[in-house]
């Protein structure tokens, strides 16, 4: 069997609630199951070497990440407000 027919589609603008959750659950499995496929933990080590470089860089990624992750928080709470986007609360 090809691999792309080994691929599927969501369409999340008919979802429920419970299947949207039940969605992010697996495709959130399915991220970390890709995640953790990272190799001999030895041969990573020995290659990022002994100074905090990889460690500061993964760091300072985090924190603008924040910032994207706040704005973008941030558009969607105007357009709730102006009413651009359609939320419900308690979901």
């Amino acid at each position: 069997m090809e691999r792309s027919h080994l691929k599927g589609r969501s369409d999340l603008t008919v979802m429920n609630a419970r299947n949207l959750t039940y969605h992010g659950a697996l495709c959130g499995w399915a991220l970390a199951r890709a995640h953790a496929r990272t190799g001999d933990p030895v041969a990573i080590s020995t290659y990022l070497g002994g100074k905090d470089t990889f460690d500061r860089g993964v760091l300072d990624y985090a924190k603008a990440y924040v910032l994207v992750t706040e704005h973008d928080h941030q558009c969607l709470v105007d357009a709730v407000r102006d009413g651009r986007v359609e939320a419900v609360a308690g979901i």
